[in-house]
């Protein structure tokens, strides 16, 4: 049995995310704020266990830093992922610096998917946002980040 095929080429390509680094945290300039993003192709971000995040946990990253002091709620509904129980985390961190960020709240997400958090955001203090599975076995495939004022 033969398939008639005498050769053949596969074509590999890097994939790389935008925010898939701390310091190339996705900005978000002013709220209410929308996109629907994946954290197909991330990599860990840690090299320990940290704010809630498993050290081999893939996520992607958003900054934000008020202008004046307000309630922030962030949400993140999970529209695809690997397994039915799949877990969207969400860690809310504080510090311009990627070496030195504070954890200031972490949602280990419900079986839904879904992740939210809500905190008071003071004026001028950067926020950085971190969405992930909860370790790298998992994948979410795609979802919808939204933040705005409580």
């Amino acid at each position: 049995f033969t398939l008639g095929i005498d050769s053949y080429t596969i074509s590999v390509q890097d994939y790389e995310l935008q925010n898939d680094a701390c310091d190339d945290a996705r900005s978000i300039a002013s709220l209410p704020y929308q996109l629907a993003d994946t954290t197909v192709g991330a990599q860990p971000d840690f090299t320990v266990d940290t704010c809630g995040v498993d050290a081999s946990a893939n996520g992607v990253w958003y900054t934000y830093t008020p202008t004046e002091t307000k309630t922030i709620r962030v949400f993140v509904e999970r529209t695809s992922g690997t397994g039915s129980a799949t877990l969207t985390y969400l860690r809310v961190f504080t510090g311009n610096e990627c070496g030195s960020l504070s954890c200031l709240t972490y949602y280990g997400g419900h079986y839904s998917g879904d992740s939210s958090a809500t905190f008071v955001g003071q004026a001028g203090v950067t926020y950085k946002f971190l969405v992930s599975p909860k370790e790298f076995t998992l994948g979410i495939d795609s979802y919808t980040i939204s933040v705005g004022e409580q």
